[in-house]
């Protein structure tokens, strides 16, 4: 998939995020970590080095992949179109199923954000305070039912205290009319999606690598006889 400036902003714009007059280049030339796409153009590294930085990122982007679809899932528990958690809570007059999927969503959207700070690319970065952005903006509301926000982007839980909220509140911020609720989902998808598509590239290059090496150590014992 071809990435523009105006997909990262319409992503910015849908996650609530100011959207500013960067274009794609200056999220790439801002990116100091090794891994960066022009290190990548401009680097001259070995095979086996290729080989090693490719074999790291798949598997960075596997773990990506995969726990940005376990907080899909918890979403989807608490606002999906077939939940019912809120609507069985108040016949129930119990919470306790709401409060679970809560704490199950807190818990993979920590892993996600975990999973996300060992990654480097300007795209990786971008979704990541995308990500972070969206709890820090009704942090208040949060903190209510027993949730704070972290310095680094992390939900920390007050068990007792949001066993005790009232299903309104709970609902206001987990149930499929939140807002929030709405920019997580949109935001995790298109992490995901990045996460597949990183996925496929860095699986066709490894494997490219991995033949050269191959060619090259089948040469060297060929020519040492």
């Amino acid at each position: 998939m071809r990435v523009t400036t105006q997909m990262l902003n319409e992503t910015a714009r849908k996650a609530g995020l100011p959207i500013n007059n960067s274009t794609l280049l200056d999220y790439i030339n801002n990116d100091s970590s090794a891994d960066s796409m022009l290190n990548s153009i401009n680097g001259s590294t070995s095979a086996a080095t290729q080989m090693l930085k490719a074999k790291v990122s798949k598997t960075g982007y596997e773990n990506t992949d995969k726990s940005s679809e376990d907080l899909q899932n918890a979403i989807d528990k608490l606002a999906g179109e077939k939940s019912t958690v809120f609507k069985d809570a108040r016949e129930s007059k119990d919470t306790s199923k709401v409060t679970a999927a809560a704490q199950e969503l807190i818990d993979k959207y920590n892993s996600l954000v975990e999973v996300m700070s060992k990654t480097s690319s300007s795209l990786d970065e971008f979704y990541k305070k995308a990500l972070k952005g969206l709890p820090k903006s009704i942090k208040e509301s949060l903190e209510k039912v027993g949730i704070t926000y972290n310095s680094d982007g992390t939900l920390e839980v007050d068990s007792d205290k949001l066993k005790k909220a009232d299903v309104d509140s709970l609902e206001k911020i987990f149930g499929s009319d939140s807002e929030f609720m709405k920019k997580l989902s949109f935001v995790t998808d298109r992490i995901e999606s990045n996460a597949e598509a990183n996925l496929q590239s860095v699986s066709s290059t490894y494997s490219s690598t991995a033949d050269i090496m191959s060619s090259f150590n089948s040469s060297k014992y060929d020519f040492l006889g």
